[in-house]
């Protein structure tokens, strides 16, 4: 993220360490355990460790496996409190979105050091993709391995105005269910045999999400709160591995503008794209 004459860097690791880089300096501007303990959150049961389960099970992004497997799987490379996704978020060019894993969502004030609000979305999900809208920096979406999609409105997180909706994402069919809907344990189970989010990504054509599951794309309206389109991936090729972007004309010219969502590049699990 960029602003007047700074360009900062975000990263996060396997145990929850997150630091703001000043790229032109070289050097760590600020740390998230400076102000916030993740271990002493996760220690503390305040966390939502609990949505762990057994092994296997479809796997998030970087190449891990999405070959299906019980509901309690989800990206074996990260224990409790590990950095699954990180998002520059709202006007405010300091305020850093973090998810922890398994499900711990926290804005993170860089410049002040505060926490300004978390929030553990629902289990038994194991939640690794965090998109910010490139059009709306106050609207966030959060993917799961099995198969959950959690959309936020950052209306004013200092006063908890934050909506959030969740839905549950079905395969071939492409159908969505509210959590509220349906038997959460249940639902989880069969998205995690159907394949699970594998990743996810908002583009420059307003109110539309693109997911993508280890044998099929969906786009989502998240005016409407449904599948708009769906394609599956044609029988005899690898999974899906890695959702690598949305592009369009107005995207790939530099100008950002809408209506850019003319081509979806993809990572398979045997290395093609």
């Amino acid at each position: 993220k960029s602003h007047s004459s700074h360009l900062r860097l975000a990263s996060g690791d396997c145990e929850g360490g997150v630091a703001v880089w000043s790229v032109l300096g070289g050097s760590v501007a600020s740390r998230l355990e400076e102000h916030f303990s993740v271990r002493e959150y996760v220690r503390s049961g305040n966390s939502s460790t609990s949505s762990g389960g057994g092994g296997g099970g479809p796997r998030g992004m970087y190449g891990n496996d999405v070959s299906g497997g019980s509901a309690g799987g989800g990206p074996g490379y990260l224990a409790p409190g590990g950095v699954a996704g990180l998002a520059w978020v709202l006007s405010s060019p300091s305020v850093l979105a973090v998810l922890l894993t398994p499900g711990s969502l926290l804005l993170w004030d860089t410049k002040g050091g505060a926490v300004l609000w978390k929030r553990e979305l629902a289990g038994p999900d194991i939640w690794h993709s965090l998109e910010v809208d490139p059009l709306d920096c106050r609207r966030l979406a959060v993917g799961s391995g099995q198969g959950g999609l959690a959309l936020l409105s950052l209306d004013d997180p200092a006063s908890d105005r934050v909506e959030i909706k969740q839905y549950r994402i079905g395969t071939a069919a492409a159908v969505a269910t509210t959590n509220s809907n349906s038997n959460g344990g249940a639902t989880a189970a069969a998205a995690a045999t159907a394949g699970g989010l594998v990743g996810l990504r908002f583009c420059a054509t307003r109110d539309l999400l693109f997911l993508m599951m280890p044998r099929e794309i969906v786009v989502f309206d998240t005016e409407l709160g449904a599948p708009a389109a769906s394609r599956p991936l044609p029988p005899g090729r690898p999974p899906f591995s890695c959702l690598l972007g949305v592009y369009g004309r107005g995207v790939s010219a530099g100008g950002g503008d809408e209506g850019g969502c003319e081509g979806v590049w993809a990572a398979h699990v045997d290395g093609s794209l």
